[in-house]
């Protein structure tokens, strides 16, 4: 990785506050590792803004018992990891170090974790769909290869159960060339042990790279893990051919860390005190994924996210909403209701899922929207003023759409279905809106 022997030693710190160092004279670039050296050891830090002679630092292990009397060096190289496919089946920090008892990977290939955002004129047209056993994904909103699409979802919703529940039934349902990388950000004790509970009983974690980050970890960890995965799944994807899909979240947590960061530094922030640059950066993350021309294997993005307050509008699925290829709606109202998984159909929307579905499921699908979408709109007429005013015909469209409630969009929390088998449920379900 580093050659600290090659490192020059600089003046002390000027001031320090966590995870922020400030420095004179340091004479680096933008994105540069340093190290903090330390009478009890060392620490690493990479250099997230210049002014003038001022180099502000951040310490990935924190600064905590740390003096303005240790000394920087520079080593002038970005942050790298070393990939290889020994990562699959392995569960990592978010830094990427062994989390689960066992040996360090070694002799991987060193790569940048900045990565390489794929040119558009390199990208080809998806045109695969993957089958993650959710029927309104599946059927309704689907998840192509090479796409990128953002889950949103009200606090306190169990998104993290769906998503392992995304991870083990896509790998079940695709070929051997598959594999998901999970990339957790800001995880609590209990959601780190409910990861480390599924992954040990599915008997799919050969086809899987886990880092997680914990929301006791230096909060510099938080903004490296999803570049960390990324860079793991790009050696995957462009160099061994695996089609990946990448898993992360909850981006709310990372964007809050890129906040209280800006603040420090004493960076210009806008709406509700995130910085100026939160869609250059957020981007920088999103746009690596897609399919290149002439090669085989992909990456697809789908980062979960928690909207503050129910509020899609804040500033953090706003921007993702600008920047992804459609989104999953997770909301509290829906499951209220009994919907499980409590996606808010009418309110979702995959950009790219015309370009890979059948004749038959893209007229199924549309037949569901609309005979959904009728049964709603009576459903809302009849809570306001009662059932009683409704014809025949409205209170049969505001049955169906209650079963396509019951039967259509919820399953089971293990429940794996087809294509196939959800096209099936959904064609009995709208032979009885004929």
């Amino acid at each position: 990785m580093f050659d600290w022997r090659k490192a020059i030693a600089y003046e002390s710190l000027t001031s320090i506050k966590d995870p922020v160092v400030v420095a004179k004279g340091l004479n680096a670039n933008y994105g540069d590792v340093v190290v903090v050296e330390l009478q009890e050891g060392r620490r690493r830090g990479q250099v997230i803004g210049i002014h003038e002679d001022i180099y502000y630092i951040q310490v990935f292990e924190g600064t905590e018992g740390m003096s303005e009397e240790a000394r920087i060096r520079n080593t002038f190289k970005p942050i790298t990891i070393e990939v290889s496919e020994l990562m699959l089946g392995r569960v990592l920090s978010g830094l990427g170090e062994p989390k689960d008892g066992k040996p360090p990977i070694k002799a991987g290939k060193e790569k940048d974790i900045n990565g390489l955002i794929l040119s558009p004129y390199y990208r080809e047209v998806p045109h695969e769909l993957i089958e993650t056993g959710i029927t309104s994904i599946d059927l309704l909103n689907t998840l192509v290869k090479g796409q990128k699409i953002a889950m949103f979802a009200s606090p306190g919703l169990a998104v993290l159960e769906l998503q392992m529940q995304i991870l083990e039934q896509s790998i079940l349902n695709s070929s051997k060339n598959f594999a998901v990388v999970f990339a957790g950000i800001g995880l609590s004790h209990d959601e780190e042990h409910y990861i480390f509970e599924q992954i040990e009983n599915s008997g799919i974690g050969e086809r899987s790279i886990l880092f997680l980050n914990s929301d006791k970890d230096p909060s510099m960890e938080a903004l490296l893990t999803p570049r960390i995965a990324l860079t793991a799944a790009e050696y995957l994807a462009h160099e061994r051919g695996y089609d990946v899909l990448v898993l992360m979240g909850d981006i709310t947590n990372y964007a809050n860390v890129l906040r209280n960061l800006a603040s420090q530094k004493g960076e210009l922030t806008v709406r509700e005190g995130y910085p100026s640059y939160l869609f250059t950066d957020l981007a920088s993350i999103y746009e690596r994924c897609g399919t290149l021309q002439g090669r085989k294997g992909s990456i697809t993005q789908m980062p979960f996210l928690t909207m503050p307050n129910d509020d899609i509008t804040h500033p953090v699925p706003d921007t993702t909403g600008y920047i992804s290829e459609g989104q999953y709606i997770l909301t509290r109202d829906m499951l209220n209701k009994g919907v499980n998984p409590p996606m808010d159909i009418l309110n979702s929307l995959s950009r790219m899922m015309h370009f890979a579905v059948t004749l038959e499921q893209d007229k199924v699908s549309k037949q569901v929207y609309h005979t959904y979408a009728e049964g709603k709109k009576f459903q809302d007429i009849a809570n306001m003023i009662g059932m009683d005013v409704l014809d025949e015909q409205a209170k049969k469209f505001v049955r169906i759409k209650e079963e396509m409630d019951e039967s259509l969009l919820s399953q089971g929390k293990d429940e794996n279905r087809t294509l196939k088998q959800s096209i099936a449920i959904a064609k009995e379900i709208l032979k009885k809106a004929a």
